[in-house]
């Protein structure tokens, strides 16, 4: 059955000769591997430059629940991450979170909030002006919150946000 969902590019590998298997966080379906074929041929489907790290995908997918592995019938950016790739401190960051994302989440059910989060996070990762080094420790104290623990916020009366 076919799903239209956004996703965001954790990281991908190599399979065989021409084809690619990506880690996408997905609002629909959580974290997802997703077989991408002919990627890596003279004339592909798809650009190799989808599945850089952290980049926002609008898809169209096959889901079997019983699957590990997935299969997606279209795919486009949703969003230009084009300062991330172009900025070495960006692109750097963005990658340390991308493998920090691939080892913490491992639920592969619908989470909203997170991946408006996340989604969010990537956006202003891109957009930021100001020097962006020190956005990973922001990112990580936030993403605390949503992964079940984190310290209490003292504006919200100790409750955590």
């Amino acid at each position: 059955m076919h799903y239209k969902t956004r996703g965001i590019v954790l990281h991908y590998i190599k399979y065989r000769e021409t084809s690619i298997i990506v880690r996408v966080f997905t609002a629909l379906f959580g974290r997802q591997s997703y077989l991408i074929q002919s990627v890596r041929t003279r004339k592909p489907k798809y650009n190799i430059g989808l599945f850089q790290p952290l980049t926002p995908l609008d898809m169209v997918v096959y889901h079997k629940k019983q699957a590990s592995l997935q299969y997606v019938a279209e795919l486009k950016c949703y969003q230009p991450m084009s300062h991330i790739l172009s900025d070495v401190k960006k692109a750097a960051v963005a990658t340390f979170l991308a493998e920090l994302l691939t080892q913490v989440l491992h639920e592969e059910v619908q989470n909203e909030s997170l991946f408006c989060f996340l989604l969010e996070s990537v956006t202003t990762l891109n957009e930021t002006t100001t020097d962006s080094t020190l956005f990973y420790l922001h990112f990580m104290l936030q993403l605390c919150h949503y992964l079940g623990f984190g310290m209490p916020n003292p504006r919200n009366g100790g409750a955590t946000a």
